[in-house]
């Protein structure tokens, strides 16, 4: 999918202030290790670099559009019993307000590995209320520089995101009636029985209807903080901007049933985009061109690091 801005002068302009900021503090930080005769105070001509992990300590908040509304979507199929006797029935839902304008994430994962100005990280986060059997999440790597005043540090990164909502069953939409009979949906079929990973057949009651989608994006993000040469264990404030690169959001569904062996289970089956022919798909009543969210917006975050730093070897005169 191009890349296409909603707002766009506004998103750009973002954008380019974040990276006019990160070049002149990339400079002011490069004039810094140079010394010129001033004693260093930050603890960087000391100690090489330092690592830094977050596990399950902090959340954070992704701000977007809001979008209230009528979102409806329909489809044929067709069902063979095991007479081999054929139906055919027309799936249909309605869902209001399927999105909110935020969204909290928590239990962060990152890991970050840091030099005198330059730095790396990662971190993966878990979004709240969202889904069928798994919840959603938010990953993104990038590349910083980093500059110090004094006891503090701020951090300027541009990141690659992606966020899927929700992981694996979506926001149901409803069901079909899949006992006894094999269905056949747009792009695949769902049998009247599924193995699991235990090698046991469990038969198939009903066939979930969901909808999920995931998104790329560039996250340019500043960060305040201790300076991680001086204090190990910190908390860290960062404010990020998302601009979405591509959606894609499609239908999945998910088998439901049960065995006398393991009770219920479930199993999930990756179904067409949302876009696709044969997929009737509308909001607010008018066609669906797109999917149905843009995570574009604010990115606000507060966790708690554990840095670890490497000292410099002494040389012997």
């Amino acid at each position: 999918m191009p890349l296409t801005f909603n707002q766009g002068r506004d998103r750009t302009l973002c954008c380019l202030v974040c990276l006019t900021a990160n070049l002149f503090f990339s400079s002011v930080a490069t004039a810094q290790s140079t010394g010129n005769g001033v004693g260093d105070t930050t603890g960087t001509s000391q100690r090489t670099h330092y690592f830094s992990c977050t596990v399950l300590t902090g959340g954070a908040v992704q701000f977007f559009r809001k979008r209230t509304g009528l979102f409806s979507v329909g489809f044929p199929y067709s069902a063979v019993d095991g007479s081999g006797a054929t139906t055919t029935g027309t799936f249909s839902a309605e869902q209001r307000n399927v999105f909110g304008s935020a969204s909290a994430f928590v239990g962060p994962l990152a890991f970050e590995a840091g030099w005198r100005h330059d730095f790396v990280h990662f971190e993966l986060s878990f979004l709240l209320g969202k889904g069928v059997s798994a919840p959603g999440w938010k990953s993104f790597f990038g590349y910083g520089r980093i500059c110090y005043t004094g006891s503090y540090a701020i951090k300027f990164s541009l990141n690659l995101s992606i966020t899927s909502d929700p992981r694996q069953g979506g926001d149901k939409l409803g069901d079909i009636d899949n006992s006894n009979k094999t269905v056949y949906l747009p792009g695949g079929e769902s049998p009247s029985t599924f193995i699991t990973g235990r090698n046991e057949t469990i038969n198939v009651s009903t066939l979930e209807v969901t909808y999920a989608q995931r998104e790329w994006s560039l996250m340019p993000e500043v960060s305040l903080l201790p300076n991680p040469y001086r204090k190990p264990n910190h908390f860290e404030l960062s404010v990020g901007y998302t601009l979405p690169i591509s959606e894609y959001g499609g239908l999945n569904f998910i088998q439901q049933g049960s065995s006398t062996s393991s009770g219920t289970a479930s199993h999930l089956l990756p179904g067409p985009n949302i876009l696709s022919s044969g997929i009737a798909a509308s909001y607010n009543n008018q066609p669906l061109k797109a999917p149905l969210y843009r995570f574009g917006g604010f990115y606000l975050e507060l966790r708690f690091d554990v840095a670890y730093w490497k000292k410099k070897k002494k040389t012997q005169s």
